[in-house]
């Protein structure tokens, strides 16, 4: 090195330094739980590399579906709430709801459980919205909902749309050939317009045929700001003053009906119970009962969940239900809300830290495990407890979780199960569903999404899991008796439409656990 003089000194340097470079910006061990995302825009001596990568990942799903032979016939059974939503842009309503004597509240935002007048009607959106969020709640005062619906009117880009977790997952279903479909609940004449008419309507006795209940969709734009805040996703915010999906005036009905079918359905797709809280206690609990005493005789039963406030119905939901169903579809947030109810010494505290807002796999893998002990525990001992009760003795043995970045499909084979345990179309079926209804596109356009490789190792149970470490599409694990398949998803950077969402994934995950491939 000393005869070396400076100018070969200098010459070294230059040659060694694209080496050095490479190795600090592509490191060949990545930190563990990182996430290397895929951007929309890239460099042009990267976009090639990129875009090859993310054309593999999109072919490495399609082939999990490619070529899928649906059934020759599904019977399905749909219910309970269904409604008419009116949707609108956040920027228009909401400055509308703020005036000199109601200003917008200051931080920290506090979510309500319901919604009793105009201030926490706020602080609970800007919770939600400052989180960018799913959330939902009922609005105590008919005379609220009313000057809020009023204002929503006001805008010019408003929508009138199929609403419901069961009408949206019947709506999407009728895109499927050979499915037989009777869809339970309240609609009326402008809902019924909008509906696929191969879908076989089942109303309650003596409604009126021109009613249908609004729920109000209140959207909001990755990076739209309000009161300071910018939003980090696009998302929505649901509010409804809905009497008849509360308190469930089909059920009983679209329970005989059902049970008088000449065939048995495939499965009965269960939804709504949500709107149960709004409810005083004892009247909620009574009708929680009832929900599991007119289960309709089914093969398979799927429960939708959605967006609960109150800690005391989620109590109450999951002392009661558990043993009715044996499939259950839910996002990260509702999976934090519950599990932080249900086992608040694991979950609580992370719920409150925000671990289910953009979660790690290792959280959701956890969770799930939880989830399905818990209920399946509750299970047996609404088993033990049961008398006259025949539709109780059911197990969950899957789970499909849907997140922003990636789904999961668990399947817990601790029991024997009814469901075909066909993990990766169902969870690829479902991603591709998000991504082109968000899109509002069916072939996927790779110039308008982005989407998350996330690398992960880590210990569950004594069961090592590395999530990662290659370029795949679904990625399979299994902790114990739990099976677990991961995809991921193709993200819109200007979403078309967010609501829906959740339920168009649980119903295309659905079918595709009936089908197989040639």
């Amino acid at each position: 090195l000393k005869e070396m003089n400076t100018r070969q000194l200098v010459f070294a340097f230059l040659l060694t330094l694209p080496v050095l470079i490479a190795l600090y910006y592509y490191p060949q061990n990545p930190p563990l739980s990182s996430e290397t995302v895929i951007p929309k825009t890239l460099t042009p001596s990267f976009t090639l590399a990129i875009y090859e990568e993310k054309t593999r990942i999109l072919q490495e799903l399609q082939k999990d579906i490619n070529d899928f032979n649906f059934p020759d016939e599904l019977i399905v059974a749909l219910g309970l709430n269904t409604n008419l939503d009116l949707i609108v842009s956040s920027s228009h309503v909401i400055p509308l709801l703020q005036n000199a004597t109601r200003p917008f509240p200051n931080p920290p935002y506090k979510p309500s459980s319901s919604i009793s007048d105009h201030d926490n009607f706020l602080r609970t959106f800007f919770f939600y919205f400052n989180l960018s969020s799913a959330g939902e709640r009922n609005v105590e005062s008919s005379q609220l909902f009313d000057e809020i619906i009023a204002h929503s009117l006001t805008d010019p880009h408003k929508q009138f749309s199929v609403g419901g977790n069961a009408a949206l997952m019947s709506q999407r279903l009728s895109a499927f050939p050979h499915i037989q479909q009777h869809l339970g609940g309240v609609v009326g004449s402008r809902l019924s317009s909008l509906l696929s008419p191969s879908i076989k309507l089942h109303l309650p006795p003596n409604q009126n045929p021109d009613f249908d209940e609004i729920h109000l969709i209140i959207e909001y734009a990755k990076n739209q700001v309000i009161n300071g805040i910018s939003a980090t996703r696009s998302n929505r915010f649901i509010v409804s003053h809905d009497l008849s999906n509360s308190q469930m005036t089909s059920l009983e009905s679209f329970y005989t009906e059902i049970n008088a079918l000449p065939s048995i359905p495939d499965v009965a797709i269960r939804a709504g119970v949500h709107l149960l809280e709004s409810l005083e206690t004892q009247a909620g609990r009574a009708r929680l009962s009832d929900f599991v005493k007119y289960t309709p005789n089914s093969k398979t039963i799927h429960l939708e969940l959605a967006s609960i406030g109150s800690n005391d119905f989620i109590k109450q939901l999951w002392q009661i239900l558990p043993g009715s169903f044996d499939s259950l579809g839910l996002n990260e947030v509702e999976l934090g809300e519950n599990l932080a109810v249900v086992s608040p010494f694991k979950f609580r505290q992370l719920k409150d830290q925000g671990a289910f807002i953009n979660p790690k796999v290792e959280t959701i893998t956890t969770a799930l495990i939880e989830l399905f002990t818990y209920i399946n525990s509750q299970a047996q001992n609404n088993l033990h407890k049961k008398t006259e009760n025949a539709n109780l003795g059911r197990h969950l043995t899957r789970i499909h979780l849907h997140s922003l970045h990636f789904h999961i499909v668990a399947i817990d084979r601790s029991y024997a199960s009814p469901w075909q345990w066909r993990g990766r179309s169902s969870v690829v079926g479902g991603s591709l569903r998000a991504t082109r209804q968000a899109c509002e596109r069916e072939n996927i356009d790779l110039s308008e999404v982005e989407v998350r490789r996330i690398r992960e190792k880590f210990n569950v149970e004594g069961q090592f899991v590395d999530v990662g470490n290659q370029v795949k599409g679904v990625e399979e694990w299994r902790v114990g008796n739990v099976q677990f398949y991961m995809a991921p998803v193709f993200v819109c950077d200007k979403p078309k439409k967010t609501v829906g969402l959740g339920d168009s994934i649980s119903a295309d995950g659905i079918v595709y656990e009936f089908g197989r491939q040639q």
